[in-house]
């Protein structure tokens, strides 16, 4: 708390303050994409950082969208993978995406309709 209370102080006054120490790297996970639509990473990219008012891009955090098909099968288009295929690559991505952060890095996981339920889907081991 801290922190937050220095930092606001800080830009009150015109100062200029390091990005915070307790920063976090977001990863990104959007909904799916139906026949017609913008794939779920260009909404994501686009949409997130605005999204919660930017507290969950701002303050110094990263925001990296993980890809991933994002489909439902024929709702998605001919051949899309199923729900339950598309879940699964969106897990093995974000474990990916987790591992490839250095170390000590924070991270949190924000996943938007199927991309809550890849999050959801993460081994308990992976958290």
């Amino acid at each position: 708390m801290k922190r937050v209370v220095l930092a606001v102080i800080a830009a009150a006054l015109g100062l200029t303050v390091a990005a915070p120490a307790w920063a976090v790297t977001v990863l990104m996970l959007g909904p799916t994409q139906f026949v017609g639509l913008t794939p779920p990473a260009a909404v994501m990219a686009a949409q997130m950082p605005q999204e919660l008012s930017g507290s969950l891009c701002g303050s110094g955090n990263t925001c990296q969208v993980v890809a991933y098909p994002a489909t439902n099968g024929l709702f998605s288009g001919l051949g899309s993978p199923s729900y339950a295929a598309s879940v699964a690559q969106g897990v093995a991505n974000l474990q990916a995406a987790i591992a490839a952060q250095p170390a000590g890095t924070q991270v949190v996981v924000f996943g938007y309709s199927q991309g809550a339920a890849v999050a959801a889907a993460m081994p308990k081991s992976s958290r």
